[in-house]
């Protein structure tokens, strides 16, 4: 290889490299093997793994991708970015493909980081590989033999995470098939929405909390509309959780509007229902569906004769106070039950998790019906779906902190927390631990970091906040420097602070703790910045979501922060009293 050709060789090995990490994050997730950072509830990246370009000839686009370009840089490795033209029209080929996934992705509103890095580092090595001639034939082999053996591995791979999916519905149709804790117990109070598809003493009640923007819900939605067609002992009633910051409160505090259209959607069906009972319910809400919950005023007024309304009473009733109230109720119940996302299902009171499999719906109803149990069951409260959901975690053994080179055995229950010191939710949570643990016996407390910006966290798309880095070299630098008493100290005074601390109140700080010198050169040393990355490589490992990050015993709390509720504190308790 030239000199002259180097370059372009270095970059497209880097661009074929990009393209595989995405891919292989993408395919890490779909196998359940791992929850990518920023992927979380209704997330670009959650729509585009649901959406129906998520699967190409039915099997998983990102393996498809993962074997494409591992093959592609095997071959441009191998034969010094020598192409035939028969890769090369591989390549346009696969450039021609992420055009039309990436307009697809801005079509439908869900911008997936993990995608646009794909496809973006695909196009510009189409760009980069056009401009070069082409020479070596062995190259083809080369991508085949790479491609073929990626592609049986996540064969593999993809069998064994079915069948641990299998396993957990097994246990989940187990569970739903026992009989209920007489406290649930509410003849007098039934666990239905407003309107009723099917007779209303039916042995199996499904209540689902749905928005019909979700394109999971629609799914859901046919499945059970086909079960209704077929079953007399069975009635659904829907209610609402529009994922909409324009009544949703909920939304409306993480900062996005991921279904701007559904909270006028759920007032739509809400009013079918004022006009015209359960019968008028159900035409609104089978329109909604069948248009994605995505309308105009036009188009919405121009339907209504043939759904049997009259235009302008129907938009009155649609903007009524009481419409507006009954969408609020659902919310509010939702979150009470713990929703974490759309559908939620339950049948007969219990909240059925595994319903995205085709035809487990229908498993699970015809389970509830051999079982022969009542039907007058309330689920239980968000706290204690807060407190199962902890209690099905599979253990973990967690990785030493970044400052540790072996792992020291503990017979107590570990609790340990990754987040940012600058971070709101980390900082309340770290207190609450802190609180919880003092003069407990049996019990250690391990934070690690996960700073949320990018001069250490390199990986991350932007910077939430600038100096998170900074106040995470301090407080490691405060351990080498003078111990854990030292790191205590410190660790107090940056989650306490108010705002961002400076670099020099960093270092009044330690001068006040009498570390002096010896801090300064640890603050900006090599063996801190490496402790600094083994936290935040550890963190990728567990799965990171979202900060902070929480396991008590082994386990991860998927959700501790609910109002007027002591979730953490209440795990911890139960942790200490199994040992």
């Amino acid at each position: 290889m030239s000199r002259k050709s180097y370059p372009s060789y270095l970059l497209g090995a880097l661009l074929l490299s990009a393209a595989c990490l995405a891919s292989l994050a993408l395919a890490l997730e779909h196998l359940g093997a791992a929850k990518l950072f920023g992927c979380g509830l209704e997330s670009g990246c959650a729509r585009a793994l649901k959406s129906p370009f998520a699967y190409f000839l039915a099997w998983p686009t990102a393996f498809f991708g993962l074997s494409f370009f591992a093959g592609l840089l095997a071959a441009w490795l191998t034969m010094r970015a020598r192409f035939p033209s028969s890769m090369l029209w591989l390549v346009r080929a696969g450039a021609v493909g992420s055009l039309l996934l990436a307009a697809e992705m801005f079509r439908g509103g869900y911008l997936c980081p993990y995608c646009f890095t794909v496809h973006a580092t695909n196009l510009a090595f189409w760009v980069l590989i056009e401009r070069r001639p082409s020479a070596d034939s062995r190259a083809l082999p080369v991508f085949a033999c790479l491609f073929v053996l990626i592609s049986a591995s996540l064969w593999f791979v993809e069998g064994l995470a079915e069948q641990r999916r299998l396993a957990d519905e097994e246990k989940e149709l187990e569970s739903l098939a026992q009989p209920q804790s007489s406290e649930n117990l509410r003849e007098d109070e039934r666990f239905e929405g407003r309107y009723l598809q099917g007779p209303e003493n039916a042995a199996i009640r499904l209540v689902v909390f749905t928005d019909y923007q979700c394109e999971s819900c629609r799914k859901v939605d046919r499945e059970l509309a086909h079960l209704l067609a077929v079953r007399s002992d069975l009635s659904l009633s829907t209610k609402h959780f529009p994922l909409s910051s324009d009544c949703n409160d909920k939304v409306r505090r993480l900062g996005v509007n991921t279904h701007p259209n559904a909270c006028s959607a759920a007032r739509a069906a809400e009013a079918g229902g004022l006009l015209g009972g359960d019968a008028g319910f159900q035409r609104m809400h089978d329109w909604l569906f069948k248009r994605g919950g995505a309308f105009s005023q036009g188009e919405l007024k121009a339907a209504l004769p043939s759904l049997g309304f009259e235009a302008d009473t129907f938009l009155q009733a649609m903007q009524a106070p009481q419409t507006e109230a009954f969408v609020q109720k659902d919310i509010a119940e939702a979150l009470a039950l713990g929703l974490h996302g759309t559908p939620m299902i339950f049948i007969n009171g219990r909240e059925f998790r595994s319903w995205s499999r085709p035809g487990a719906v229908k498993t699970a109803v015809e389970t509830v019906a051999a079982a022969e149990l009542s039907a007058d069951f309330r689920p239980p409260s968000a706290y204690e779906k807060f407190l199962t959901d902890w209690r099905i975690q599979a253990p973990h053994s967690l990785p030493p902190p970044g400052r540790d080179e072996q792992r020291v055995a503990s017979s107590g229950v570990e609790v340990v927390l990754w987040g940012d010191y600058l971070e709101p939710n980390t900082r309340i949570l770290d207190k609450r631990l802190r609180q919880a643990l003092q003069g407990v016996n049996g019990a250690s407390y391990s934070y690690r970091y996960f700073p949320l910006e990018t001069t250490c966290n390199e990986k991350l798309s932007r910077t939430l906040h600038p100096g998170a880095c900074l106040a995470a070299r301090a407080a490691e630098a405060a351990y080498r420097a003078g111990g854990q008493e030292a790191l205590e100290a410190m660790h107090a005074f940056l989650m306490e602070s108010s705002g961002r601390p400076t670099r020099g109140e960093i270092e009044a700080k330690a001068l006040g703790l009498g570390l002096g010198d010896r801090f300064r050169t640890y603050l900006d040393s090599v063996e801190v910045a490496r402790a600094l990355q083994r936290d935040i490589e550890n963190a990728r490992a567990m799965t990171v979501r979202s900060i902070p990050l929480l396991f008590i015993a082994g386990k991860l709390v998927p959700r501790w922060k609910l109002e007027d509720a002591s979730v953490p504190e209440a795990i911890l308790a139960e942790a200490l009293s199994s040992r």
